[in-house]
């Protein structure tokens, strides 16, 4: 008495389900596949990381840059300097 067909109900056709899978496969593969956007975004977040020590270290470098050219340049007074900065030692007067 009730039987639905349920091809008449929806008119789903075996391309339309092919298709359907299909997308769903894609889908798949762009957020959770190899080189999908999950592992995009966490290697953008490492390489973002990444960039930031190296400008720190860059910044670094060219501090003990600066300061190995002063050493070279004034030799006994960068030396008073340094010991007197770095170990705390005072002049006497």
């Amino acid at each position: 008495m009730l039987s639905i067909n349920l091809n008449k109900f929806f008119k789903i056709d075996k391309i339309t389900i092919i298709l359907f899978i299909l997308l769903l496969w894609l889908q798949y593969s762009f957020w959770f596949g190899k080189n999908g956007f999950c592992e995009y975004f966490f290697i953008y977040k490492t390489f973002i990381k990444i960039k930031k020590n190296n400008f720190k270290s860059i910044i670094n470098n060219k501090k003990i840059l600066k300061e190995i050219e002063y050493i070279n340049n004034n030799t006994l007074k960068s030396v008073k300097g340094i010991t007197c900065s770095e170990l705390g030692i005072i002049k006497k007067s």
